[in-house]
Parts: structure tokens; C-alpha cells; sequence
């Protein structure tokens, strides 16, 4: 249903355009009328028209006045003018307005009825395309978070990976040139096996929604997921000076702390801070970051260039690997959020090494630990993965095997077949074949 305003002075027109609207625009057109300029502007606010029927000459304010009055607040509405012959120039003005269309006066029944229907075609159109666009917007919005979560996954993996981080770079509109790592951790007083519980109480996405909303409040940045017990935080700026960067960081992590701390008491807070990179080089902010997080204080802010004890950035402490034995739930975590990471990026290059980054252990740690909790090591697991999600492009595409080769993360067809043949006793031509015959 659209609006349609009548503007004329005379009863007569508004009554003879109104009766045949309603027979030929019943179901599509709902009326009102106005008998001045001044009127149609007040109605206007109120009725909130799609079209208005404008009549150019009118005592008080006229239609070009009218128009020029309406078109200040309400942009969108289709001005149609009505006018006799001899005010033709008034019409040719008021069509440079940007007034749709003109009708000339007396008004004839078809070309009414001719020039609605266009108009209304139009609205119909623009209404599709907005609903397109909000819709893009509002799917595009919806997809944020997991851009930032690859964005931080990027940061996570380190070198190597520049070319992902302009892509996430691109789709997230990051103009700044660089920014700092800001790690939060979560553990729950007293015992840090029962973090799990702790979030489970609070309800954990709920919870890490509400952090998320509080960094974005504050601050330009792009949120990771929670790892574990910890959600790494990329804080975008173009400014290079550590005394201020710093000064920043503190402010915009005291807020985060303040704020999570009125919302439930049920964890212990840390944050630690890395120190201004390009964003080419962000990942050694992120170590710097964890360094400073691991760095034992009274302090539960610490920025990197508060450490004083100079402790190797890839290290981790051995007592905090020792709690993690104890920590079922937590070790439980560590390997589905890694099997996700792999399950999620099989078709990069991953590493052992990449991948212990991303759950926040040692590489050493982590590939005892997978073995342990999986039966299988990491790299039978990925090629696992990988051989499986080939099989399904055989079974499912026309894909060639060189590119089913590249599509599960594998730079070499010689090296994929092989490995291929290795797990499936056949090779991938044979295995397609078998496919295409059942």
C-alpha cells in the first residue's frame, strides 16, 4: 500500500482524482487531500506521503513554494505536478526541482491512471532494492565477527601470512596503518579448572558478547574468539608514538575492567598489552602481548614495556603447562578449538606450530597433548582431513584432481596422489572412476 496526497484548491479536482484512484488503485493506494501549500507542508509531516499530486497554482504558498518546503525534510516522496497549459512554465521549473512528472489540467481519466502506474512501478522497484540492500547489510553485519575471528586467526599464525591479513584488511575497511594486540584472560577465583563452570554460569556467549560490546564501545578494534579463557583484541591506530599508545591502552583496558568486573564477580581478569606494529607485522605484538599476559605482577594490566625480566616471547612457563594437567575441561577445550581451526582452514597452510598459537600452548606441549586426547598425531589428523574433504569433491564435482590438490591445501598433485594412495589404497583417478561407475 502506497500514500497519495492530493494538493488542489479546488473540491471539484480533489474529488473527481479521488474517485478514480479508489476504482482504479483500491487495494494499492491510500488517500488524503490538502486545499493549500501551506496544508500539503503540514500534511506531509503527519500523512508521510509516497506521491504527491501537486496543483502548481494555488493562493498563499504555491506548489513550486510548497515543494521546495516539503523536499527539506522528505526526500524520498514523488512530486507529480498538475498544471494547465498556459502555466507550462511553471511546470518546466518545477520538473528542474526534480519533480517526477507532469499532468495537464483538465485532467484526463487515462493519463491519471498512465502516470500512477509508472509511478508506483518505480516505488515497487525502489522498495525491492532497498530490501536487497538492507538485507546485504544486515547479512554483511552478521558476518562481522567472523571475518574479525579470521582476521585474528591471521595474527595468531604469524609469518606468512600477510596476504590473508590485507584480504580481512580489505573486507573489515581498516585504513589505519597499524595497531597493538590486547589479550584478555578470564580464570575463575580461587581455581582456574572451573572456568568452564564460571562461563557456563554466566552463559559464555552471552558474556562474550558483552565483552565484545564493551571493547567496541570504547575503542576501533577488531575481537577475536574466546580461546579457552582468552579473546585476543586487535586495537587498529595510526599512531606510531609508544608513550601514547600505551597511555591509550591503559585507558581502554581499565574501562574493559571496570565495566566486566560490575557485571559479575565470578573471574579473575588480566590483560596484557603488545606495542604499536604495522599491521604486516602485528603478530609479534600479539606475542609481546602474551608475554606481558604471562609476566607475573600484583598488576592485572601489564603492557610489554613494563616487563623487566627479559623472557624469550615464544616461551612458555612451565608451572602454568604443569597446571594445565590438571585442568580436564581446559585440556578438552584446547582440542576441539584446535580441531576447529584445522577443520575450519584445512585448505591453508597450516603448521603445528600455527595451530599451537591459536589455542595459546607451546608447540611441544600441544603435539603431546593432541596425541594424547586424539590417538593420532596432528599431521594424520589434517591429511585425514584433507583426504576426506577430496573424496567429497570427487563424489560431488567436476573439479579436476589439480585443483582438488589445491583446494584442500596441498601445493604438489605428485605429493596429494600420493598421499592419496596411501590412505585409500587407490589413486585418485582410480577412486574417481569407482565413483562414476556406482
Amino acid at each position: 500500500m502506497f500514500k497519495l496526497l492530493i494538493v488542489d484548491d479546488e473540491k471539484i479536482v480533489i474529488d473527481a482524482v479521488t474517485f478514480i484512484i479508489n476504482k482504479e488503485f483500491k487495494e494499492v493506494i491510500e488517500l488524503s487531500s490538502a486545499r493549500s501549500g501551506r496544508e500539503a507542508i503540514e500534511k506531509c509531516e503527519n500523512f508521510n506521503p509516497d506521491i504527491v499530486l501537486m496543483d502548481i497554482r494555488m493562493p498563499g504558498i504555491n506548489g513550486i513554494g510548497a515543494i521546495n518546503e516539503i523536499k527539506k525534510t522528505r526526500l524520498n516522496i514523488i512530486f507529480i505536478i498538475v498544471s494547465a497549459y498556459e502555466q507550462f512554465e511553471y511546470a518546466k521549473e518545477a520538473i528542474g526541482l526534480g519533480v517526477n512528472d507532469y499532468i495537464l489540467k483538465p485532467i484526463i481519466k487515462k493519463n491519471l491512471v498512465s502516470t500512477l502506474e509508472n509511478v508506483i512501478k518505480k516505488l515497487i522497484i525502489e522498495k525491492e532494492k532497498m530490501k536487497t540492500e538492507l538485507q546485504n547489510i544486515e547479512n554483511y553485519q552478521n558476518l562481522i565477527p567472523f571475518i574479525e575471528h579470521g582476521f585474528i586467526y591471521s595474527i595468531l599464525l604469524g609469518k606468512g601470512y600477510g596476504a590473508e591479513v590485507d584480504k580481512y584488511k580489505e573486507l573489515l575497511g581498516l585504513s589505519e596503518t597499524g595497531g597493538y594486540v590486547m589479550i584478555l584472560e578470564l580464570s575463575s577465583k580461587g581455581y582456574l579448572s572451573n572456568i568452564d563452570d564460571a562461563l557456563q554460569s554466566v552463559g559464555e556467549q552471552a558474556y562474550y558478547k558483552l565483552i565484545r560490546d564493551i571493547f567496541k564501545y570504547k575503542c576501533k578494534c577488531l575481537v577475536g574468539p574466546l580461546i579457552i579463557n582468552r579473546i585476543v583484541t586487535f586495537i587498529s591506530s595510526n599512531c606510531n608514538d609508544e608513550n601514547e599508545n600505551k597511555v591509550n591502552a591503559y585507558e581502554i583496558a581499565s574501562y574493559v575492567l571496570h565495566k566486566l568486573q560490575g557485571l559479575s564477580n565470578k573471574f579473575e581478569l588480566n590483560i596484557g598489552i603488545g606495542s604499536y606494529k604495522s599491521v604486516k607485522n602485528i603478530s609479534s605484538s600479539y606475542e609481546e602481548a602474551l608475554t606481558a599476559l604471562n609476566y607475573y605482577t600484583d598488576k592485572s594490566i601489564v603492557h610489554i614495556t613494563d616487563v623487566i625480566v627479559n623472557v624469550e616471547i615464544t616461551k612458555y612457563p612451565r608451572e602454568q603447562e604443569n597446571r594445565l594437567e590438571f585442568e580436564k575441561k581446559k585440556l578438552k577445550r584446547v582440542i576441539v578449538n584446535a580441531k576447529l581451526f584445522i577443520n575450519q582452514n584445512f585448505s591453508d597452510e597450516i603448521t603445528l606450530e600455527g595451530v599451537s598459537k591459536v589455542v595459546c600452548v607451546s608447540p611441544q606441549y600441544f603435539s603431546r597433548l593432541f596425541k594424547e586426547e586424539t590417538s593420532v598425531n596432528f599431521i594424520e589428523y589434517l591429511t585425514k582431513v584433507r583426504i576426506d574433504r577430496a573424496k567429497e569433491l570427487m563424489k560431488n564435482s567436476s573439479l579436476s584432481i589439480k585443483e582438488i590438490c589445491f583446494k584442500t591445501g596441498y601445493s604438489d598433485p605428485n605429493y596429494f596422489s600420493h598421499l592419496f594412495k596411501k590412505t585409500e589404497k587407490v589413486t585418485p583417478s582410480e577412486y574417481i572412476k569407482n565413483c562414476n561407475k556406482g
